[in-house]
Formats: C-alpha cells, sequence, structure tokens
C-alpha cells in the first residue's frame, strides 16, 4: 500500500471516528471498533467506559464544537468523572478515595504499582462499587445494565439480564 492510499484511508478513519463521537451511539461506537480494528479491553467494558471514552474524545479533539465540547463536560461532571483524558484511575475525583475501604486501596496500590499501570477490570469494578457509580443485583449479583437475556426478580425496576 502506497503514502497516498494509506492517507485516503487515515482520513476516511478519522472522518467515521468524528461521526461515532458526534453521534454518541453505542452501537455505532462498538461497529466502528469492529470495522477499524481497535483494540478493546480484553475482559470488555466496563458499565459506561464506551460513553467516558467517547465524551472524553469529544472534549479533546479539536474537531468539535465549543458547544459540543461543553455538552461532553457537563455530561462526565454530572456523572461524577474528570473531563481530562486519562485512565480509570485518575477519574476519582480527589475526595473520593477516601471513601473507598482501605483494605481496597491497598490492593489498588500493589495491583498498579503506585498507580503506574491501569486497574485491572475486576479491581475498577470493586472500586467503583465502592464509590456508588455501580450497583449489582442483591439477588443475582449481577450488574443491571448487562445485556438482556433472562429477567431477574431482583433487577425488575431496572433492565433484563443474564443471570
Amino acid at each position: 500500500m502506497n503514502t497516498r492510499e494509506q492517507s485516503r484511508i487515515g482520513r476516511k478513519m478519522i472522518r467515521h471516528r468524528n461521526e461515532v463521537l458526534r453521534s454518541l451511539d453505542i452501537v455505532a461506537f462498538d461497529r466502528y471498533c469492529r470495522k477499524w480494528k481497535v483494540p478493546i479491553p480484553a475482559g470488555g467494558w466496563l458499565p459506561l467506559a464506551r460513553e467516558i471514552l467517547m465524551h472524553k474524545s469529544r472534549v479533546e479533539f479539536d474537531t468539535f464544537s465549543d458547544d459540543e465540547k461543553e455538552f461532553s463536560r457537563r455530561w462526565l461532571i454530572e456523572h461524577g468523572f474528570s473531563d481530562q483524558l486519562g485512565t480509570l484511575h485518575m477519574t476519582f475525583a480527589p475526595g473520593e478515595w477516601w471513601k473507598i475501604p482501605l483494605a481496597l486501596r491497598k490492593r489498588y496500590w500493589l495491583e498498579t504499582d503506585y498507580g503506574k499501570n491501569p486497574p485491572t477490570i475486576e479491581l475498577a469494578e470493586l472500586i467503583w462499587i465502592a464509590l456508588g457509580k455501580m450497583t449489582l443485583c442483591e439477588d443475582c449479583g449481577k450488574n443491571p445494565a448487562d445485556p438482556p437475556s433472562k429477567l431477574c426478580p431482583g433487577c425488575r425496576a431496572y433492565k433484563e439480564h443474564t443471570t
């Protein structure tokens, strides 16, 4: 593939990325990742992770208007996240860290080498639960936002999900 062809494909990819980010559609985001072979987390996405990534990207990229950036900034702040790019462990507000139980904070420091590496999905989910950003069904222990397939009596008010 020559340089001209690579440049054309790059422009097409960026145009597609901007369309997806402008729409804030999770299904379109997943299609974009598959089409352009964008790496996704090995264990799957955490709840809200795609939305957070899309909003943070809109804030950072110059191709979005000030109104679009402001909308995304507000969404991030309303949902308790920083509007700065970074890994999951950098999105905690300073006051939130102390809400996490001491044993979980110690585990975080050990497993992430004092914040040098991102936490595992399991650890991140435990932290999100401790911060109240993610809740699990008391009856079955699943996240109510998981893909639907079977109705759980404990989550009936939220959503169907696998058990």
